[in-house]
């Protein structure tokens, strides 16, 4: 048989820690009813978006707890490196307060709706421990309802109607394979294996118990260390007989994150895949080499500027509309803290300085209707997820916009920095 294996988030984002909160409003869309509401992951914390009212959110209990001992724990420390000791500590060398490198322990690697209203699920990890939660939005009440220091874990999913929960496990040898529990007090059972890369699982509607996942497989040289992987490809598992399907595959881009709806579309994120130690053309050096100098005097004064933003909030220079200004400076704090294993995957980001939002237009929302082609129907989307109703609500990484059927999209909310989107029922 043959087995599959992915890493769980196709971008991994860690929090800067000189984002001060700048955006963040929720705009008011008839369109967006109860059934549409919408929990997104910002700065660390859970906030849920319904139609016509505020943002609320919610932090983690045991979150909060991991943030506290992490406080306690430097404050009983702080001689070793504050002002008292005459010394200066690595906080205050890098700008970073207290409170802020306290926040920094704790990351939300996954989020969805769960089995009835009012529900959230979604994964965290630690330094220390990983585990799979639930919150209840009427109470407040939060269930652990799995945690291991063994492996970490992502991309929780919940199964419509049913008691299964599917998320991506990642061992300490950077191997992530998918994992299913049956009900809240089972334990993980990993259903994929191999030398590659499986994550972002998504259960698939109807009788069957059956997963859409990305996967990809890893590169070695002749020593056995990893060089790179391939480009990710979109796979369906079947759990009841072990077979695996491949829905779709490209060798020039990564197919990222894929959804299905009731009607058998699928959905997924595509975007341009560069070959692991891939050269770039020697037509290039004709480019390159007269314009070093210039990009050196640039790279000086971006490194001067980005300087500037951070203690000052204000740019060195005042070209540009005071809106444009504002776009720059947040897109550039967020950017400065971006932490992205893939060279090729940051390089894009940085570069896309014309978007309003955190990743390029090349990163495209897919729908592929059965045998069809596969076409385009938004750019610049970082994150996705379908509604009840079939519609999509997707996020550039500042903006959130609900796509109704058979009508434009409209931008529902707006934050600092949007990991991931989920469509929720709200109690």
């Amino acid at each position: 048989m043959r087995y599959y294996t992915i890493w769980p988030c196709p971008l991994v984002l860690v929090e800067s820690v000189l984002i001060k909160p700048a955006l963040s409003e929720i705009i008011n869309d008839e369109r967006l009813g109860m059934e549409s509401s919408v929990a997104f992951i910002s700065k660390g914390y859970i906030h849920l978006a319904t139609g016509g009212q505020n943002k609320t959110t919610i932090e983690s209990q045991f979150a909060q707890q991991v943030r506290q001992r992490s406080l306690e724990l430097q404050q009983r420390h702080g001689w070793k490196g504050g002002r008292s000791s005459g010394m200066v500590s690595s906080q205050m060398l890098w700008g970073v307060r207290g409170d802020e490198t306290n926040r920094m322990q704790v990351n939300l690697t996954g989020l969805c709706r769960g089995r009835s209203r009012g529900e959230v699920f979604y994964t965290l990890n630690t330094g220390e421990v990983s585990g799979i939660f639930l919150i209840r939005q009427e109470t407040g009440q939060e269930i652990r309802l799995l945690h291991s220091a063994d492996y970490k874990m992502h991309n929780v999913a919940v199964r419509a109607g049913h008691n299964d929960i599917a998320c991506a496990v990642r061992n300490a040898n950077g191997i992530a394979n998918l994992a299913v529990m049956v009900d809240d007090n089972s334990g993980l059972a990993e259903v994929t294996e191999g030398d590659s890369i499986d994550l972002a699982p998504s259960w698939m509607t109807g009788p069957a118990r059956q997963l859409v996942f990305q996967s990809a497989g890893i590169a070695r040289d002749a020593s056995g260390y990893v060089r790179g992987r391939g480009p990710y490809s979109i796979q369906k598992l079947d759990l009841d007989t072990g077979e695996i399907t491949n829905l779709a595959e490209d060798s020039k881009y990564d197919l990222l994150s894929p959804k299905a709806d009731g009607a058998g579309s699928l959905y997924y994120i595509r975007r341009p895949y560069k070959r692991p130690g891939e050269r770039p053309k020697w037509w290039r050096l004709f480019i390159d080499i007269p314009m070093m100098p210039l990009r050196l005097l640039y790279a000086a004064f971006q490194y001067l500027n980005w300087f500037t933003v951070s203690y000052t909030g204000r740019m060195l220079t005042d070209a540009g509309t005071a809106k444009q200004k504002e776009i720059d400076a947040q897109r550039k704090k967020v950017l400065a803290s971006l932490f992205d294993a893939e060279t090729a995957n940051r390089d894009e980001l940085l570069n896309a300085t014309d978007q309003p939002g955190l990743v390029a237009n090349s990163w495209q929302l897919m729908k592929q209707a059965g045998n069809s082609k596969a076409e385009p129907i938004a750019g610049g989307v970082l994150s996705f997820d379908i509604c009840q109703d079939g519609s999509i609500v997707y996020s550039n990484g500042s903006e959130i916009f609900h796509s109704p059927l058979g009508s434009p999209a409209v931008r529902i909310a707006a934050d600092d920095f949007i990991e991931q989107v989920a469509s929720v029922d709200m109690a």
